[in-house]
């Protein structure tokens, strides 16, 4: 490297540090994906009238589209809806929507699938819920309390049977 001086100069110091700064990105983008999600992260609680683009993005902190796509969706497969996985992660509507037609990191397929596991996951809970044993009430004697309800429960744990 000339130097002038015995120094480098500036330019060749520019060089040499664009250089090593896009080598570590290239090194921290590659490891990741190897990084596990903080689930105890502390959120910020702001109120609903403050919570803006740029609040939502300031909650997303220094995560990666992957990452907030990946967290969104596994959201979504447990249960919650698009809207309150995207406020939870921190990612503007518009930014999602943009997202799914750009299809960044393979958002449409993992977001469908999403959606199915959670349609997998109700259809459970539903039969989870029809097949539960029905507990009746026993009266004077031995005679069963038929109830209304009752024959509700169990007309619906056939109807979801079927």
């Amino acid at each position: 490297m000339p130097t002038k001086m015995g120094r480098p100069t500036r330019k060749e110091k520019s060089k040499v540090n664009k250089a090593a700064h896009s080598a570590a990105m290239r090194d921290v983008l590659a490891d990741s994906s190897r990084i596990p999600l903080d689930p105890y992260r502390k959120e910020e609680h702001l109120p609903s009238e403050l919570i803006d683009g740029n609040a939502l993005r300031r909650r997303r902190g220094t995560r990666t589209d992957e990452d907030c796509v990946n967290h969104v969706c596994e959201l979504v497969a447990c249960g919650m809806t698009c809207k309150a996985a995207r406020d939870h992660v921190g990612v503007p509507a518009i930014t999602w929507y943009y997202w799914r037609r750009d299809n960044v990191a393979r958002i449409l397929e993992k977001y469908e699938l999403a959606k199915m596991v959670r349609l997998e996951l109700m259809s459970d809970e539903i039969l989870d819920i029809a097949d539960a044993s029905i507990a009746s009430e026993k009266t004077e004697g031995d005679v069963e309390a038929k109830d209304a309800d009752l024959l509700k429960k169990r007309e619906h744990r056939i109807k979801a049977r079927r």
